[in-house]
């Protein structure tokens, strides 16, 4: 628009705006002179990509098609190589869109890709020297987009290397991070958030994540930054596994399928996990499994409050998880599970005057005693019905009405 104060226009007449067919240029254009304004974040502006134009125009020439080619193109993901100091090589990847974010109905849409160069890093790696491939979210575009008022779901595409997730090369360690300001951003505006990771060649999704805007809203837990990658194989291939799982196997061998999450700790609210496991023994398509915690201090498996989940045509199963840690899924139920289960593995708080009651469910004759902490802050009662326990707890303390007193979590 810099232009027009040229122009001789006066009062009444029409000024007409045509939407520019390769946005890529616009773009350039615009944030090439520090005289214009910055659009959305910076990169890309999709009210103004996707607005209609005014007035349809001519089919381009030859020329004009030749020069779009040479036009600028949206910046591509780049990577950085490092030694480690284990030996092996850590790349870095740059996360840049691949395109302009697509918005479909209320959910926009961003992909970004692994560029080649760490295909060498990947086939190089070995036990003597590993290889780390760290992504990062684009945050400035994602933020950018769940700030967006016409969406409610920002879903993000990391396409990757087959040999990052598909569990071949245990020399191999894959990071996907998302910083805490995305996760603050959703849980701010309520927006879902959803993480895709797939196979860059194929398509095929290995596993994604999804957060509820609304849990993240409603979490009590501190908003950090997480690491979403998530490592699949059969249990027998990780010693830890495989002897637990034995001992839980009427034949005592080890089966089932290992969940490994990156890094641990709790997440910034309950997630839903989509992963491929139709391959992985015990994980047979259109079939159920049994899902279980595995804790490697106690040496047990912890029953989850989703005792089954189930395997699509597809070989996809969906899992509920509060924290990252490692599970299990087996064929068949655990015949030497941890007693005690909880249904509610995730903290929560508990305004002035409120109450909250855990169901406990017992097993294996176990009689467990529940402790409480400090009196002030709450009181407890206590209820038993065969092998049901419930343990109600009331919000004391001193804060006004509606405010939170005490955070509770319940750990099996």
């Amino acid at each position: 628009v810099e232009s027009i104060k040229d122009q001789p226009l006066e009062d009444g007449d029409e000024v007409v705006f045509h939407y520019a067919d390769d946005y890529s240029y616009e773009v350039e254009d615009w944030f090439s002179d520090s005289k214009h304004p910055r659009l959305g974040d910076g990169t890309y502006y999709s009210e103004w990509l996707t607005a209609e134009d005014a007035e349809p125009t001519a089919a381009p020439s030859d020329s004009e098609e030749e020069d779009s080619k040479n036009k600028a193109v949206p910046p591509q993901s780049t990577v950085t190589t490092a030694a480690a100091p284990d030996g092996g090589t850590v790349a870095t990847v740059t996360a840049r869109p691949d395109a302009a974010p697509e918005i479909s109905g209320s959910q926009s849409s961003v992909s970004v890709t692994v560029p080649p160069e760490v295909d060498s890093v990947l086939s190089a790696a070995t036990a003597e020297k590993p290889a780390k491939i760290r992504i990062d979210a684009p945050a400035s575009i994602l933020i950018g987009q769940i700030g967006s008022a016409s969406v409610r779901t920002v879903a993000l595409t990391v396409k990757v290397p087959a040999a990052a997730v598909d569990g071949t090369n245990a020399a191999v360690k894959l990071s996907v991070g998302a910083d805490a300001s995305i996760l603050q951003a959703a849980k701010k505006a309520r927006k879902d958030l959803v993480i895709r990771v797939t196979d860059k060649d194929t398509g095929k999704e290995a596993y994604s994540w999804r957060f509820s805007g609304a849990d993240l809203a409603d979490s009590p837990a501190s908003v950090t930054d997480v690491d979403l990658a998530l490592n699949v194989q059969p249990a027998s291939s990780d010693p830890a596994a495989a002897a637990v799982t034995a001992a839980n196997a009427a034949d005592r061998r080890a089966a089932g399928t290992l969940l490994r999450f990156a890094g641990g700790g709790v997440l910034p609210a309950p997630a839903s996990v989509r992963v491929y496991v139709g391959s992985q023994p015990g994980c047979a398509p259109n079939s159920k499994v049994c899902f279980y915690r595995l804790n490697g201090a106690l040496k047990t498996l912890e029953p989850m409050p989703a005792a089954e989940c189930a395997v699509d045509a597809d070989g996809y199963a969906e899992i509920a998880v509060s924290d990252r840690s490692d599970y299990v899924l087996l064929p068949r139920a655990a015949t030497n599970p941890y007693p005690v289960k909880s249904d509610t593995t995730y903290p929560l708080a508990v305004k002035k005057g409120g109450t909250y009651t855990f169901a406990v469910t017992v097993g294996g004759g176990a009689d467990p005693v529940f402790r409480v902490g400090n009196g002030s802050a709450f009181s407890s009662s206590e209820k038993r019905a065969g092998n049901k326990c419930y343990l109600t707890v009331k919000a004391a303390g001193t804060p006004a009405p509606g405010i939170a007193t005490a955070v509770y979590c319940a750990l099996p």
